[in-house]
């Protein structure tokens, strides 16, 4: 890398692989009123999912936890107010999370 006053250095190259570029979940209806449902593609690695909703602050307004071996949930949004949340989806050591609204 070059400097504006002409000085240069050397730095280490760094290769990032991204394992993929698409999320595991998918939620719908998208927006949605009461219930939301979540699937999933690929294997979970763990036995239980825990499944959380945040707001757009990042603040978790419930957590609840489901069998694995499902390949499809739902879960009650009614009790949320209107605006944008985060679903996120925790099993053993994978972590997903996908965007959807409540109106």
């Amino acid at each position: 890398m070059v400097d504006l006053d002409g000085t240069y250095s050397y730095s280490n190259i760094v290769l990032l692989k991204m394992l993929s570029d698409k999320s595991l979940l998918t939620v719908f209806p998208n927006p949605t009123a009461d219930l939301l449902y979540v699937r999933w593609s690929g294997k979970l690695n763990g036995k239980n999912i825990q499944v959380s909703i945040l707001d757009a602050a990042g603040k978790k307004s419930g957590t609840s936890t489901y069998p694995s071996d499902q390949a499809q949930l739902s879960v009650p949004v009614g009790h949320l107010s209107s605006g944008m949340y985060i679903l996120q989806l925790v099993c053993g050591d994978q972590t997903e999370q996908i965007k959807f609204m409540k109106h």
